[in-house]
């Protein structure tokens, strides 16, 4: 099935929602069980995995509507989302074509349950998804320094970047992860990333790679929890 909607954080700033609606139908995403930095996160409810959804139970209703009207294939998770570092983590995990990587203990069951052909590459942060963008081609940004030194032992090649700059009220940053969404090889960003001081890099790392980016709006990174497009 063809992606059609984009799943973005309600408080995303609105020139980059604006622009992202010229290429999909918009999905402004909002949960009411977390803390208030991350509720309007996509990536503390949803696990985007190769071949399905997997999604909190106490997602919102507007969730569940979006993948019923179109027929998307996804699960129930057995993890209600709350405040603690724990139930707010569950989901928070990234699938890349060769791991599933996480911090050991904080993954929902389901996702272990339906995600068992690839081995677990366990690590110390358990916003994962926050902080680890995976491009393809075993190529990720993170900006956690144990998820860089993970991956390149593991042969991934990574590029560790300076969070600094990121939005994420009221915190003095956010995480690199939460900026971006990948889709059919292009990588969204919320922001321009001449705003951030490791920008260059990774433009540069990006173009190496072969990677095609859109900036969604002029201003700095906005950690919105990710996009996930579906």
């Amino acid at each position: 099935m063809s992606v059609h909607t984009a799943i973005i954080d309600y408080r995303a700033p609105k020139e980059a929602i604006l622009n992202l609606e010229h290429y999909y139908n918009i999905c402004l995403f909002k949960n009411t069980h977390t803390y208030e930095a991350i509720k309007g996160h996509p990536d503390i409810c949803i696990f985007k995995g190769s071949s399905e959804l997997i999604i909190a139970p106490n997602s919102p209703k507007i969730l569940f509507d979006l993948c019923e009207s179109n027929s998307i294939v996804y699960s129930i998770g057995t993890t209600k989302v709350g405040n603690d570092l724990k139930s707010s983590t569950a989901y928070n995990c990234v699938e890349t074509d060769y791991h599933i990587i996480h911090k050991q203990g904080f993954t929902d069951t389901q996702i272990l349950q339906r995600v068992t052909h690839k081995p677990f590459l366990s690590i110390t942060q358990a916003y994962t998804r926050c902080s680890l963008i995976y491009v393809g081609n075993k190529c990720a940004i993170t900006s956690d320094k144990n998820i860089h030194a993970r991956l390149i032992d593991t042969g991934y090649s990574s590029l560790l970047c300076n969070p600094h700059g990121i939005l994420l009220p009221p915190y003095k940053h956010g995480f690199i992860g939460g900026c971006f969404g990948m889709n059919s090889n292009t990588l969204f960003c919320i922001g321009n990333l001449d705003y951030l001081n490791d920008g260059k890099r990774i433009r540069a790392f990006l173009d190496t790679h072969n990677i095609p980016l859109m900036e969604l709006y002029n201003g700095p990174l906005y950690d919105g929890g990710g996009i996930f497009f579906i």
